[in-house]
């Protein structure tokens, strides 16, 4: 199939090496006009030479300013392939601030500014569009040593399902594909020795590596008309390396997933001969999973925006930001929900074997966070609880005395170092503090996007970090549990950053395990649903609004608190001393539908 793109403007990020180039190259051959962006000004060179006519930007998109500067005045452009990354390979206790920063930058934060660009630019125009993000199979399988960029590309998929709900409206069709290791010249060093090169290809039923063609070749396809009616999908070009979907089909789609993957299986025929080797039917199904069972799910109509959530105190110059710890304002008098919080007393508490026990709590003023404190001091554990709100820490001493307060901001880096690098010897580690900005994708901020992932994500790093060190230097196992959302897996009208700060802490999760198990110790997430905190019920407080909710989740209600904390001790005790690198819904069966 000839993909004809004469009269269409595209724009190629990371254009100078590698995926990059040779998209700019497969564009420029077939009529596009091509706009190549890349940090390397020789590379923008020598690629000027090999497609007279394109236009090269030199920008680095880790640097938010100077790319508004580069791109804010690109012109119209019609499609969008995000393509720059990097790659910084280290063990999950030796990654820093830096490396964080640098990764999401580029790999996320860039990918999320470009596309506003251009967006807002197609729907100005009133014309449509399309974008491909280069996302990787590590945003759904673990390997050592990607910690950071393994948690960039699960963002990126939660991300490019946002993306694509949000502007679908406005016909701008947003995908991904995943490829496996592809050899590239960077993929052919890091694939350098036989040994590891053997191991990794085994984990790949075709046994093989990507050709960069093979990814350029979805990416083509993705980008025409071709896809007309694919938006949401993560392709997956990796030779079938990736765990299969489950099995059985969403129940009333069987007969259109049987003509739409009959159809598909012969897609590469069509596109490419050589692209038969990406193994059409797991793509096929991986596509079709995403487009009938975990599309985003907007709580109401694209045409009826979804009712403003009541506001806190600011915290900052970015408007509608939730934060655990600022005061609620009073529920309204028609809240769902009117119960109050409730917490196990300690003769309701499962003997979990807890006594003793050190236990670190971030985000513990107020919500699931105080309760787990006063849950595991009832348990007989030594509890630290972390929280930036002081008057919250002092209340909370008041009712469990004993427990020991650190008042820090955890989206400060040097802060955080200074007053838990010393905090001594912690068993058990609950990573629950986190912030949730309330903006549509187009209006996301460079601040609401930096603190999202500063407090949401970084944190847990640096954090994790530290207790992780003192368990390995005193030869003691421990347990982690990350406090995830089902929107790590779903997407919700104007959540876009947290959704993708929780599809980053699923598959940070994971490598965390991986890496960590060795040593003893163990790290799962829990992913609940809407949770019953003062908080929870002043957002869902809106009938109309939850009532779409609750619509989807079974067993037809919202979780109460002590739903999340039962969960959160059985997976610090004994008790689950197989499980391991998994998360835990806690969502009545939300993530099942």
């Amino acid at each position: 199939m000839q993909l004809n793109f004469s009269g269409l403007r595209a724009l190629v990020t990371g254009a100078g090496k590698g995926i990059g180039r040779d998209t700019v190259k497969a564009l420029h051959a077939s009529g596009a006009r091509v706009v190549a962006v890349s940090r390397t000004n020789g590379d923008l060179v020598s690629l000027s030479k090999e497609c007279p006519g394109i236009e090269p930007v030199c920008v680095d998109l880790g640097d938010w300013e100077a790319t508004e500067k580069a791109l804010g005045g690109v012109g119209p452009v019609d499609l969008l392939v995000n393509n720059a990354a990097v790659a910084l390979m280290k063990a999950f206790l030796e990654t820093t601030k830096e490396d964080f920063d640098r990764s999401f930058n580029v790999n996320l934060r860039a990918v999320l500014q470009v596309s506003q660009i251009v967006a807002r630019g197609m729907i100005s125009r009133g014309v449509p569009g399309s974008i491909v993000n280069v996302s990787s199979m590590v945003a759904h399988v673990t390997f050592p040593n990607l910690a950071v960029y393994s948690s960039t590309k699960g963002a990126m998929t939660m991300l490019t399902k946002f993306m694509a709900m949000e502007l679908g409206p406005y016909k701008i069709r947003v995908n991904s594909v995943n490829p496996t290791v592809v050899l590239t010249a960077m993929g052919q060093k890091a694939s350098a020795d036989p040994e590891f090169s053997q191991k990794l290809k085994e984990r790949h039923p075709l046994r093989k590596f990507a050709e960069v063609e093979d990814v350029v070749n979805s990416i083509l396809f993705l980008l025409s008309d071709r896809s007309a009616s694919t938006s949401e999908s993560g392709i997956l070009v990796d030779a079938g390396a990736t765990p299969p979907r489950p099995a059985a089909p969403p129940s009333g789609l069987q007969g259109h997933q049987a003509t739409l993957l009959h159809a598909l299986d012969h897609a590469p025929d069509a596109i490419h001969a050589h692209s038969q080797t990406c193994t059409p039917r797991p793509t096929v199904w991986s596509h079709l999973h995403d487009t009938t069972r975990q599309r985003p799910t907007s709580l109401q109509p694209h045409t009826c925006p979804t009712p403003p959530t009541p506001r806190t105190r600011p915290h900052s110059s970015t408007p509608n930001m939730w934060v655990p710890g600022d005061p609620v304002p009073p529920a309204p008098t028609h809240c769902v929900v009117h119960s109050p919080l409730k917490v196990r007393s300690s003769r309701n508490i499962m003997d979990l074997r807890l006594a003793g026990r050190r236990a670190l709590v971030t985000g513990a003023g107020k919500g699931i966070g105080r309760s787990i404190v006063k849950a595991l001091h009832a348990a007989g554990a030594r509890v630290v609880a972390v929280s930036r709100t002081q008057a919250d820490l002092d209340s909370l001493v008041r009712e469990c005395p004993g427990v020991e307060t650190v008042c820090v901001d955890l989206a400060d880096w040097e802060a955080t170092e200074q007053v838990l690098g010393g905090v001594g010897p912690v068993d058990l580690l609950v990573n629950n503090a986190a912030v949730a900005f309330l903006q549509p994708f187009l209006e996301v901020t460079k601040e609401a996007y930096d603190m999202s992932f500063n407090v949401n994500l970084r944190a847990v790093i640096q954090v994790s970090q530290i207790v992780a060190r003192g368990l390995i230097a005193r030869g003691a196992p421990g347990v982690i549990v990350n406090v995830s959302s089902q929107a790590s897996q779903r997407g919700l009208t104007n959540h876009s950053v947290y959704c993708s700060t929780k599809g980053a802490l699923d598959i940070l999760t994971k490598v965390m395990a991986v890496e960590l198990g060795p040593h003893k110790i163990r790290v799962n997430a829990v992913n609940p649903t809407v949770v019953m905190t003062p908080m929870g019920q002043a957002a869902w407080s809106d009938p109309r609004k939850a009532k779409a909710m609750l619509d989807r989740i079974p067993l037809g209600k919202f979780a109460e608190v002590e739903n999340v904390v039962d969960t959160i001790l059985f997976l610090l005790s004994d008790r689950s001393s197989m499980i391991t690198g998994s998360t835990v819904p806690v969502d009545g069966g939300f993530l099942a539908t």
